[in-house]
């Protein structure tokens, strides 16, 4: 599945400002196989400490209007 958008969780995702899947490109960009970041990027598993990082980075750089999809976005963290 391809996921496109401001957030984006997908096999091939590419977001605005996050991206998680198994090939993933945005500023924050979480892949499996292969992770393009111009913040924050990470190919394989999260650490707890990487993981509390992403998330302070999301509230650093999203737009209040789009707390509802960093919200949501941080479940799948």
């Amino acid at each position: 599945m391809v996921a496109v958008g401001k957030f984006a969780v997908g096999a091939a995702a590419m977001g605005s400002y996050a991206a998680l899947g198994d090939s993933a490109r945005a500023m924050i960009a979480l892949g499996d196989s292969e992770a393009v970041g111009t913040i924050f990027e990470k190919a394989g598993e999260l650490t707890e400490i990487e993981i509390m990082r992403v998330k302070q980075t999301l509230d650093q750089i999203t737009p209040a209007y789009l707390g509802w999809a960093k919200w949501i976005f941080k479940l799948f963290l």
